[in-house]
């Protein structure tokens, strides 16, 4: 459904399965040799497309009792893209497994994207969707192969903005709704917002991810770049951002000792697992960071470069920034 004009309501509705847009190239890049078992392809894709389910331009809509669901664009917006001064009151939907493929440009917005416009919605659930894809993947290994402590270690970097919903140069309110199991190749696993106003109320933002081990990737939950976002009585809870970016060996004894010991240290590349903030302002009221990890810095919250941050009669527990350990002769894992 595209929309240019009028003041459409739209109820009831099931927009499934749809897609808008192509990809007009593509990159392939390999890493290893064929056969090998760290050999991997990784495939750029540059596409073109916004609004898998519904293109909402320079209008005032009203959007309930709808689902959205399976759709996918190349470029923004695999669910619903809001665009150029557009309005839109969403209630009691579900915008679910939708996709923006584009991982180039970047993409935005796997189920919602919402650009210089306003969007208020309640009661919706913006789970399981996805955007962007790996971009390119090199691969390194360490030790021999057969050996025990062989490991390889893969570099991935991707692109893609806001998994479940992102906001740009806009102004974004939800209540009572959940952004769950969203994923974002590059930044914002759950939300995205940049550049404008998103307060969430009684929400739940769970279990989203952002893996990008080289640029870093940013915000499992929740990304702010030079943005209000206030969230109250809300959960950012089990979210995780980044991947292993660098592997180091290090040998005690000789083979055939029995005090040898070999671990292999491995580091990663993730900033904020429940919220990255960076020039932004984050309030968080009454809410529970929980259970959320980086591999990086900032397993709950991770703010940098002229931030604010207030935060009252909230929880932070059980985050934690990811390091590993992992010895051979053991293969038991320590987090520092």
């Amino acid at each position: 459904v595209a929309v240019f004009k009028g003041n459409p309501e739209i109820a009831g509705c099931s927009i499934d399965g749809n897609q808008v847009g192509g990809i007009y190239s593509r990159l392939i890049q390999t890493a290893g040799s064929s056969g090998d078992p760290f050999y991997r392809v990784s495939i750029q894709q540059y596409g073109g497309g916004s609004g898998g389910g519904i293109f909402l331009q320079n209008i005032t809509s009203q959007v309930y009792r709808s689902t959205f669901i399976g759709n996918s664009a190349a470029g923004h917006g695999g669910g619903i893209y809001l665009y150029d001064n557009s309005s839109c009151d969403l209630s009691n939907c579900v915008v679910f497994g939708n996709g923006a493929m584009d991982n180039s440009a970047p993409g935005t917005g796997g189920g919602i994207s919402c650009s210089g416009s306003s969007l208020a919605g309640a009661r919706c659930r913006i789970d399981n969707n996805s955007v962007g894809q790996t971009v390119t993947t090199t691969v390194e290994t360490l030790g021999i192969p057969g050996s025990p402590f062989y490991r390889t270690t893969a570099y991935i970097a991707g692109a893609g903005l806001g998994g479940g919903l992102y906001v740009d140069s806009s102004d974004v309110c939800f209540s009572d709704s959940s952004f769950n199991g969203n994923g974002a190749a590059g930044h914002g696993g759950g939300v995205f917002v940049s550049s404008s106003e998103c307060v969430i109320s009684n929400c739940a933002v769970v279990g989203n991810s952002s893996r990008d081990n080289v640029t870093p990737s940013s915000g499992g939950g929740i990304a702010c770049r030079a943005s209000s976002f206030t969230a109250v009585q809300s959960d950012i809870a089990s979210n995780g951002v980044g991947d292993v970016f660098a592997t180091t060996l290090t040998t005690v004894g000789s083979p055939g000792d029995p005090c040898y010991r070999v671990t292999t240290e491995t580091s990663g590349h993730g900033l904020g697992g429940g919220v990255f903030a960076e020039s932004s302002c984050v309030t968080l009221t009454a809410c529970r960071v929980i259970g959320n990890a980086s591999y990086g810095d900032g397993g709950g919250l991770y703010l940098v470069s002229n931030y604010d941050c207030r935060v009252y009669g909230s929880i932070l527990n059980a985050n934690e920034a990811v390091q590993t350990r992992i010895s051979a002769a053991t293969t038991q894992v320590f987090d520092s």
